[in-house]
């Protein structure tokens, strides 16, 4: 079986509670795009933006339970409702525990 490289999208760094990701070479869009981690206890919610110099800024971050509620739909649902209009994204990933 043959294996395909992955392109290298750049490096992580996590101050506190903003996180930064300096991309390398890759073309990403540059709407609001909903990036979760959803685990087995809690649903961590935010909206990554692409800034000045290719900087990936995590803004408007909020952590549900998942017990509060019965599908992930509704937990997305919930969080969206508290985005200005203009972060509303059009875009999501996903982490998901297993």
């Amino acid at each position: 079986m043959s294996q395909t490289k992955l392109p290298t999208l750049g490096r992580l760094t996590v101050s506190g509670a903003k996180a930064q990701m300096k991309t390398q070479n890759v073309s990403m869009v540059s709407t609001p795009c909903l990036v979760a981690d959803i685990g087995g206890t809690n649903s961590r919610f935010a909206i990554a933006l692409i800034g000045a110099l290719d900087v990936i800024d995590l803004t408007h971050s909020q952590t549900f339970l998942v017990e509060d509620y019965p599908t992930l739909d509704d937990a997305i649902g919930d969080y969206i409702t508290t985005l200005p209009a203009a972060l509303k994204p059009r875009h999501g990933i996903l982490a998901v525990a297993s």
